[in-house]
């Protein structure tokens, strides 16, 4: 919903001898904050979706390739998987991993086995365990360089 836009007026209360004051100066500041509304009620379009299977033991800098900066992977381990770290992508970017096995998938909290850019922080600094048809959403911080695993 964007503001109201009217301009600032130097007047002495007559409302005729008003001229308009710094008007550039606010409309480029209602600009500013035009732009950040839009964003904030911007919908989040995720897709297109992953679907695929992953092997038991222990992956290292998993390389699931980018399909947008919203997507959906639905894997389906073999046996236990542990990931300790997923290719780093563009700052913001956010995956909903869902396992979708009847196996644990495992995020390891900021595992030795990957890259430091490719590790997972998550809340508590513990694994993220997720079991049959659990599911995950993380995101990657560009500035801390590492995925934030975000739990509801």
């Amino acid at each position: 919903m964007a503001i109201t836009r009217t301009p600032i007026i130097n007047d002495d209360g007559t409302c005729t001898t008003g001229t308009t004051f710094d008007n550039p100066w606010k409309q480029e500041f209602y600009d500013q904050i035009d732009a950040m509304a839009l964003e904030v009620q911007r919908p989040m379009n995720i897709g297109p979706a992953w679907y695929g299977g992953a092997p038991g033991g222990q992956i290292d800098n998993w390389n699931l390739g980018s399909l947008g900066k919203y997507t959906a992977y639905f894997i389906a381990p073999v046996a236990n998987l542990l990931v300790t770290g997923i290719v780093q992508q563009a700052s913001s970017t956010m995956y909903l991993l869902v396992n979708t096995s009847a196996f644990t998938m495992t995020l390891g909290w900021y595992h030795s086995g990957s890259t430091p850019f490719n590790r997972f922080f998550a809340p508590d600094n513990a694994n993220v365990v997720l079991g049959p048809w659990h599911s995950v959403w993380i995101l990657y911080d560009g500035q801390n360089g590492a995925w934030v695993a975000l739990k509801p």
